[in-house]
């Protein structure tokens, strides 16, 4: 048996989060080890179950993390405490460890088999149960001292094990895209019967009373799978729930009859009904999540791959944004198209959408934003063929730093929007070309760009570009235009167009970003350090300099004075040496903002990370 020391992570408890869709916010692990299982004794204590033979332990509700390292690279799959002290942890090749001081100090226990183990339950401190991908059921009495080996009958892998007495319990496997398998024991695990079998592997298992309960899983090609049962398992349904492809999923967890959640491939669930009905909830950019921990309705946590950890404090709950779309010239209702919920990732440069409705007879109603966010809302028509009216920013501009941006604070009404109408000519002509963002070499294509075509102040037509940066503006007749070309993080551009009696394919524009990263030198400093922004105070664009002394990921993030993150300039790995980054605040409020940069990686065994807050404000 061996006594593991703990290394510990030091971070800024405060800041060292970012908010994810509907509720779920973004803990920093400071790893980008996967993450397997999770396990919480209440609100502020938890544990990880992670790769390379790693736990990781919270006293503070996730925002510091301490790293148990048992120098080892077999894998941590599974995670499960009896009480507040003693708990056990199961893994690949019979890697299995214990602890009997509430994660102070764990101890390596020995077991005479080669085989892996996916999940560990336990019903009291001296009897618990492991599932194997052999298939078989490992069984202790006396907390793991002594383990029985028990066969199921399964030749797939065992998944997930969960007992809801002393004798009655469930096991669930599957592997890779194969048949999935439900088992069950009426003896305490001595005799296993199948209960159900499934075209996908059924990752998870949970059991809200003896009668009901529900496994979920899937493969990448067909989709997600949620099965329930009302009488024990003799019976199993498919649930019905919205279908991803691909996508699996990978836990469930119950906090009341009524309320359950589920997790796995960029998707957390959420039913509220006995899973009548599952509602997405949605994580922007998240890996694969592997495990969800509810500690009650409110309160959860899920932890996925690259080292990924999401919290909810509200049970993923999520403002609304409504109004009407109306036309500026006469106030006349939009019959078409839809609002989008936008924000700009500055980091990769793209637009991402938070959440997407049809306009109805002139309304909309956005009901996926997350708590305590910035962001704009723009109306779109179905496509470029419907051309009656070009994307338009609320309140009412075509520029996307002339934008209001809204913060969910609560839920906002009365958010409406005035679109520019289309006045099309009809004709035969057209106006095309590329749009590219400087770079190094070559010029790279620009996407999502809006190039807009005016001819005095009537817009008779839009185009947006493709991924290889192309657009054409269609059905002009001669005349003079006047090109505009917005995009959400680079500077607006503009040129004069003349169609006389031929059309133009030629029109390219090279578009400067307001925010982005650059080398500023080669020269490697001796120490992290962080620059003061200049100018500062700014309006409404500032500079911010950083210098790392070797290859290191670095994230630098920007949050308002409530310490909600408004952008998250950089997330990336960078070579050693000194950096700036531009941010443009134009689509922001005046106030006080805070920048930190976090450096290096103590998974790597650097010790501690570089962490660093500064102030800066916002003068309009």
């Amino acid at each position: 048996m061996k006594n593991i020391i703990y290394t510990i992570i030091i971070l800024l408890s405060f800041n060292h989060f970012t908010f994810g869709q509907c509720g779920w916010f973004q803990l920093y692990s400071g790893t980008n080890t996967s993450f397997n299982s999770c396990f919480f004794l209440n609100s502020n204590t938890g544990f990880i179950a992670a790769d390379s033979g790693r736990i990781f332990k919270t006293t503070s509700g996730g925002h510091y993390w301490n790293i148990i390292n048992f120098n080892t690279s077999r894998n941590f799959n599974s995670v499960y405490f009896a009480d507040n002290n003693t708990g056990f942890a199961c893994g690949d090749s019979s890697l299995i460890t214990k602890t009997t001081n509430g994660g102070l100090n764990w101890f390596l226990q020995v077991l005479n088999t080669q085989t892996s183990f996916r999940s560990v339950f336990f019903i009291n401190a001296e009897t618990g149960y492991m599932a194997a991908i052999n298939g078989n059921i490992f069984k202790t009495t006396n907390s793991g001292a002594n383990w029985t080996e028990i066969e199921t009958g399964s030749i797939r892998w065992l998944l997930d094990v969960r007992f809801i007495n002393y004798n009655t319990g469930y096991s669930v496997g599957g592997n890779f895209d194969i048949e999935g398998n439900i088992f069950k024991t009426t003896d305490g695990g001595l005799n296993w019967s199948k209960m159900f079998s499934t075209p996908e592997p059924i990752n998870s298992v949970y059991f809200v009373n003896d009668y009901t309960g529900y496994v979920v899983g899937g493969d990448v090609e067909y989709g997600s799978t949620i099965f329930k049962t009302i009488n024990g398992g003799i019976n199993w349904i498919d649930d019905p729930h919205p279908i991803f492809t691909p996508g699996l999923l990978k836990s469930v967890k119950f906090t009341g009859t009524d309320t359950g959640y589920c997790a796995g491939t960029f998707y957390i669930l959420k039913t509220i009904d006995e899973g009548t009905n599952w509602r997405i909830q949605r994580t922007i950019n998240n890996p694969e999540l592997t495990s969800i921990f509810m500690i009650n309705s409110l309160t959860g946590f899920t932890v996925g791959a690259n080292g990924v950890i999401l919290k909810t404090t509200n049970g993923g709950f999520a403002f609304s944004v409504s109004g009407e779309v109306n036309y500026q010239d006469d106030n006349q209702p939009v019959s078409s198209g839809y609002v989008k919920a936008i924000n700009f990732d500055s980091v990769s440069m793209e637009i991402m959408t938070i959440d997407s409705v049809q306009i109805l007879s002139g309304t909309f109603s956005l009901t996926h934003i997350p708590p305590g966010i910035h962001f704009e809302i723009m109306a779109f028509e179905n496509d470029e063929d419907d051309m009656q009216f070009v994307p338009t920013y609320y309140p009412s501009t075509t520029n996307w730093q002339n934008a209001v941006t809204l913060t969910s604070d609560s839920d906002l009404t009365n958010k409406n929007i005035q679109v520019y109408r289309v006045t099309n000519p009809g004709g035969s002509l057209h106006i095309g070309g590329h749009i590219t963002k400087q770079g190094l070499n070559p010029y790279v294509g620009l996407n999502t760009a809006i190039v807009y075509a005016k001819s005095g102040s009537l817009y008779q037509g839009y185009s947006m570009s493709d991924n290889n940066g192309a657009f054409r503006v269609d059905s002009l007749s001669t005349g003079t235009y006047n090109l505009i070309v917005d995009r959400m993080g680079f500077s607006e551009m503009t040129r004069e167009v003349i169609l006389t009696n031929f059309s133009k394919d030629t029109i390219d524009f090279t578009m400067d970003k307001l925010v982005g990263l650059e080398l500023q030198n080669q020269v490697i400093p001796k120490a992290y350090w962080l620059g003061v922004n200049y100018p500062n105070p700014f309006n409404p664009e500032t500079k911010i300099e950083f210098g790392i002394p070797k290859d290191a990921k670095v994230s630098l993030v920007i949050y308002d004075i409530l310490g909600r993150e408004v952008t998250k300039l950089i997330n990336e790995e960078l070579k050693a040496g000194v950096y700036g980054v531009n941010w443009n605040a134009s689509s922001y409020a005046s106030g006080i903002y805070f920048y930190i940069l976090q450096a290096g990686d103590p998974s790597t065994g650097s010790g501690r990370s570089f962490v660093q807050t500064k102030k800066m404000v916002l003068v309009k």
